[in-house]
């Protein structure tokens, strides 16, 4: 990785801790504490790749806040991911299974409320850490992907009594790759299933 990647990433981290307590001004004093336990299902794909890879997360969740709300998650995130193994002009496809430590920090949005069910929409930045990948092909490839993630997620949710169901976009850099001169777009999608514990 080089100086100036790294200055970059020490710049967004510095204007995502600026940009947070901001965001989060309109919560009140008073505002609403929810818990949760999540599972979910993930589909990955690579900007050079038509097809997605599913995949599972299980997680937790909090919330913080009544209308508008603040909602960290902590995932273990199973992906099964596609790539190239480019040299020179010889191009030859692989699969990986790739175990993340996946963190959004959401804002969210009920536009419908009431006591039992609820309408919103969620958006935010993500950062997942790469704790094991694992070629599904026998290769001598190594050190092909990315040990930090940085990306964003925008979505919508219902909330019905204590379950949370949501339905997420994800984008994000992701070097996934033997060719190290760039990296490349990763697009998921995530569909989840909480339930609260503290409603």
């Amino acid at each position: 990785m080089s100086k100036v990647d790294d200055m970059s990433k020490h710049h967004s981290l510095f204007i995502l801790l600026i940009a947070l307590p901001l965001a989060l001004a309109p919560l009140k004093a008073d505002a609403q504490f929810s818990f949760g336990v999540k599972t979910a299902w993930n589909t990955v794909s690579l900007d050079n790749f038509q097809d997605f890879s599913g995949g599972f997360d299980l997680g937790a969740f909090f919330r913080i806040g009544r209308a508008f709300f603040f909602q960290p998650e902590v995932n273990y995130s199973f992906r099964n991911t596609d790539f190239q193994h480019i040299i020179g002009e010889f191009r030859e496809n692989y699969r990986m299974r790739q175990h993340f430590l996946d963190i959004p920090l959401l804002i969210g949005h009920h536009f419908l409320n009431n006591s039992n069910f609820k309408l919103h929409f969620l958006v935010g930045p993500r950062v997942a850490v790469l704790i094991n990948n694992h070629l599904l092909q026998a290769s001598t490839v190594s050190d092909v992907a990315s040990h930090l993630q940085w990306g964003g997620q925008i979505g919508l949710g219902i909330d019905v009594w204590r379950f949370a169901i949501d339905g997420r976009y994800d984008i994000s850099a992701d070097k996934t790759t033997t060719d190290s001169s760039k990296a490349r777009l990763q697009n998921m999608f995530v569909v989840s299933l909480g339930f609260k514990f503290i409603k």
